[in-house]
């Protein structure tokens, strides 16, 4: 599905114009970028960015394979951390749900404007590499550092990563409290105190903007708080008592976060994405059902990882309404494949409370079939509909090609300082 994005679907009004804006790194000409193109978003992706350019040239294919991939290896390591904690066939099912879903192949392959794709990567990235470590394999070392270079690297693409760092750290305290002996057996202070090494060099670039603007990536996100945005003029502080308004509202299903993954919400302005109906439904019925069981310590329910993710995914849930830029619902993305863990664990239970019958086994089939069948029909069902709406940016896109822009006199370029190098 997401090669089918990669070739097929149509430009949105983001891709041509990144083309532009992401500059070409320059080693021996020391233009090494510290920042993307504002306060809050690092130069991590123009780093990567550069390999497929270089391969493919800078057209939308080679803008589109880096967030396709990226996409694809956090997809991949949250399997191996689904399969690990609760079984192959609901990681299978989880990660099916995901790869299908109709906004996540769609934003997929806009990573330069949705850095969710990369923190959600970088974010499960580095869950696969410190569960290797909890495990005791060997290197240790390697692991932990492995870990907590990755998390470095999400914080320095996108300081809405630190989301993810305080729901880490909420759960790690929970299960402190909760296997206090285990966890005490497992961890060393020596590594941990090391590991915050790889993590500095991971946030260098951040920690000389830092240094260079006197704090203003800081600055911003406090303005933030208090000061409404252009772009939805609503301050941070009011955000989450406004929800709390909004969801008093009859039609809540489409006002409250859409974590199924919205209604309204647009790549291009006049077509819409409709709203898979199942996917709500099996989701609050799920989270509901499965907390439940988790709570009744049923034996189908892994229960310690299962509240370690919960933790986790609500305070990032708690979060998401304090970004920097404007509430624009892919902040959502942060949030998968948590929600379809939930259905997988949820039709998982389905069949277990069935038993082992042809009986449960079709209905949970049947479920599975037509809510994939129904992403897969959005889909594609949305880009046929672009691409009646703006046949002129369907594939192959030779009039999209970029140009370098003639640089204006006097125009300085971000690089570090020699001195300072």
């Amino acid at each position: 599905v997401l090669t089918w994005a990669l070739l097929t679907t149509p430009a949105d009004d983001v891709e041509p114009g990144a083309l532009t804006v992401i500059p070409t790194v320059e080693v021996f000409n020391r233009h090494l970028p510290i920042m993307e193109d504002n306060a809050y978003v690092g130069p991590v992706e123009l780093y990567l960015q550069q390999p497929f350019f270089a391969v493919f040239g800078r057209t939308l294919y080679a803008l589109r394979i880096l967030p396709l991939t990226m996409a694809l290896v956090g997809l991949l390591a949250a399997f191996v951390v689904f399969r690990r904690w609760f079984g192959l066939r609901v990681a299978f099912v989880a990660a099916l749900l995901t790869a299908t879903h109709p906004v996540f192949v769609h934003e997929s392959k806009q990573g330069h404007d949705y850095e969710e794709i990369f923190t959600g990567a970088f974010f499960w990235l580095a869950v696969m590499l410190g569960d290797r470590y909890l495990q005791g394999k060997r290197p240790r070392l390697l692991w932990l550092f492995s870990a907590t270079f990755v998390a470095g690297l999400g914080v320095c693409h996108k300081i809405t990563f630190i989301w993810y760092l305080l729901g880490l750290s909420a759960a790690l305290i929970a299960a402190a409290i909760w296997r206090r002996k285990e966890l005490l057996a497992t961890l060393r202070p020596l590594e941990l105190a090391l590991s915050i090494l790889p993590f500095l060099a991971a946030t260098t670039t951040s920690w000389i903007y830092a240094r260079q603007s006197g704090g203003e990536t800081i600055q911003v996100m406090a303005r933030a708080l208090v000061e409404p945005p252009a772009q939805d003029h609503i301050r941070q502080v009011d955000h989450l008592p406004n929800r709390m308004v909004r969801a008093q509202h009859p039609d809540a299903t489409a006002l409250t976060w859409e974590i199924w993954h919205p209604s309204w919400f647009r790549i291009i302005d006049g077509v819409q994405f409709p709203l898979n109906w199942l996917f709500p439904i099996l989701f609050f019925a799920g989270f509901v059902v499965v907390l439940g069981f988790a709570i009744r310590k049923h034996a189908a329910l892994p229960r310690e990882p299962l509240f370690f993710l919960f933790i986790v995914f609500t305070v990032v849930f708690l979060c998401s309404p304090f970004t920097v830029s404007y509430h624009h619902p892919s902040h959502l993305l942060v949030m998968y494949p948590f929600p379809q863990l939930v259905i997988a664990l949820f039709l998982g239970l389905f069949s277990h409370v069935l038993g082992r019958s042809p009986l449960a086994s079709w209905a949970t089939a049947m479920v599975l079939v037509a809510v994939v069948a129904l992403n897969l029909n959005l889909t594609f069902s949305y880009t046929a509909r672009v691409a009646e709406v703006y046949p002129e940016l369907l594939p192959p896109w030779s009039e999209l090609e970029y140009t370098p822009p003639a640089a204006p006199q006097g125009e300085k370029k971000i690089r570090f300082k020699p001195n300072r190098w």
